[in-house]
């Protein structure tokens, strides 16, 4: 990252990505329609800020940045006030206080300003903002601009599959923001293999060169055992969980962005507020970290003797690690606490909860 050879962006669903700097450009073609939103609301049709005055702060913003990062807060300080205009509740509520924040919001989602974490975390919303012609390494030249959309989505299409894969078309239209017709289209471009999953209705498709790999792959005697965090690909980029749980679980309720449970079915992996617990590839639990340093878990439903033992030993692992790395695992930075979400989602299971604390 510090070489320029990763670089953070917003990208595919508004999501916060980190990306190898050779597919920057499809991640900010994957946010020009969010990017614009904001723009076109505020500038052409509140008309609360001229274009030619966005385009002027946008100039002082990279004069004010050139060869020196600047927090956010810090930047406007720089901004002579006669320049800063407040937006008012419209711009609120697109998160953008004052105009000035607004021309933040269109270098960043041009590449041409970047975020650079203040203390080395990337899974941190503290950040300063640098001029990417300030950085070093392969950033610098990067080529950023706009593809043909068919040559954007093809690319978007062919790692999505790559990361997600089994998946559906459904799924790829639904994270990339597209209608199924234009996927379809354009999936007909990309080497893609249908695969036949177990107890799953629809066409599921995998890389091409994935295929004679899945169709040879059979399944060890002992299910793997994982914990992943709260919007990891496993489950983060598929539609719905349809596949990613048992038939028998899309009942089981599960907390999502209200707060309070509903059936697994109801909602969408994106939109679950959980980490999970991984058996065997579906999703079979959830864990999460108290500020008391003690990671809890809960399962659907009753495993194994030896399962729940690999479990266990995998629940106390993954407590070091985030007593050594990370220090905490909450789903945003900046909460108050997690809040109760697996208690809330878990009351109804039938499986074991467990809570484990990282040895001394």
């Amino acid at each position: 990252f510090e070489e320029g050879h990763l670089v953070r962006l917003s990208t595919v669903r508004g999501e916060s990505m980190v990306l190898p700097v050779e597919d920057a450009w499809i991640g900010l073609q994957s946010y020009a329609r969010r990017r614009r939103a904001p723009i076109d609301d505020l500038v052409s049709k509140r008309r609360l800020l001229k274009r030619d005055e966005l385009l002027n702060l946008e100039d002082v913003a990279r004069a004010v940045l050139a060869g020196r990062p600047l927090a956010p807060d810090a930047l406007r300080e720089k901004v002579p006030p006669l320049l800063v205009k407040d937006l008012g509740e419209a711009g609120r509520k697109w998160g953008l206080a004052t105009s000035v924040d607004l021309a933040v919001w269109d270098l960043l989602g041009s590449g041409e300003v970047l975020t650079r974490p203040v203390d080395d975390r990337l899974d941190r919303t503290r950040h300063a903002l640098v001029l990417r012609r300030d950085l070093g390494g392969p950033l610098v030249s990067a080529d950023l601009r706009p593809r043909d959309e068919t040559v954007w989505l093809r690319a978007l299409a062919e790692r999505f599959f790559g990361w997600a894969g089994p998946a559906r078309v459904a799924d790829f239209a639904w994270w990339a923001e597209v209608t199924v017709a234009t996927a379809r289209k354009v999936l007909k471009t990309v080497d893609l293999a249908p695969v036949e999953l177990d107890g799953l209705a629809g066409q599921w498709f995998v890389p091409g060169e994935d295929a004679d790999a899945l169709g040879a792959f059979r399944s060890p005697g002992e299910p793997a055992v994982a914990l992943v965090p709260f919007r990891d690909p496993l489950a983060g980029t598929l539609k719905s969980f349809d596949g990613l749980v048992e038939p028998s679980d899309l009942k089981r309720p599960l907390v999502g962005w209200t707060g309070k449970p509903v059936p697994a079915a109801q909602g969408g992996p994106f939109a679950t507020h959980h980490h999970f617990v991984v058996l065997g590839g579906r999703v079979a639990g959830a864990w999460e970290h108290g500020p008391d340093g003690v990671l809890r878990y809960a399962t659907f439903s009753d495993l194994p003797r030896d399962v729940e033992t690999t479990l266990s030993a995998r629940a106390v692992a993954m407590a070091e690690f985030v007593r050594r790395e990370l220090g905490e695992a909450r789903f945003y930075d900046g909460e108050q606490g997690q809040g109760p979400t697996l208690a809330a989602a878990s009351a109804t299971w039938s499986g074991r909860a467990a809570a484990v604390a990282p040895r001394a």
